[in-house]
């Protein structure tokens, strides 16, 4: 996925309210991450975030728990095969 592409994908998300499942996986995303990190805030649908294989590291991993500390709906987050 390019830039552009997460950058629309952080965004869509913030505004949907119907998507429940979101599969990223192996899309090479690593310094995206903060993009969809930020929108976790906003969302009140996701349930569940597929983001293995991606390149994420500690920082990614942290901005994902920042996120998180404002969403209440998402129950399964993959971060599997990432560089943690």
């Amino acid at each position: 996925v390019e830039k552009k592409g997460v950058e629309e994908i952080a965004e869509a998300l913030k505004v949907n309210r119907v998507l429940q499942v979101l599969d990223l996986h192996g899309n090479r995303i690593s310094e995206g991450v903060q993009l969809i990190a930020d929108s976790l805030k906003f969302n009140a649908s996701l349930q569940i975030l597929k983001i293995s294989s991606n390149y994420i590291n500690d920082d990614g991993v942290l901005s994902i728990a920042q996120g998180l500390k404002f969403n209440e709906c998402l129950q399964l987050l993959d971060l599997s095969s990432n560089f943690l």
